[in-house]
């Protein structure tokens, strides 16, 4: 059963990711204007670093564990 009142933070690029996917899901069925193309690039842009800065902390627990 599902816990509506626990609250579960985002990793940045877990937020990065449902932003990007709030972006594109409100232009659904048109093109994206350019001031939202460019709010599109520096999300992913964002969701890119999160995502390696994960991997790289990933990577250190990994080497620091064995």
């Amino acid at each position: 059963m599902l816990n509506a009142h626990v609250i579960t933070p985002l990793s940045p690029a877990e937020l990065a990711n449902s932003r990007i996917r709030a972006l594109v899901s409100g232009a659904r069925g048109r093109a994206l204007t350019p001031t939202e193309r460019e709010r599109y690039a520096l999300l992913l842009d964002e969701y890119h670093s999160a995502r390696q800065a994960e991997s790289q902390e990933r990577v250190r627990e990994i080497a620091a564990a064995a």
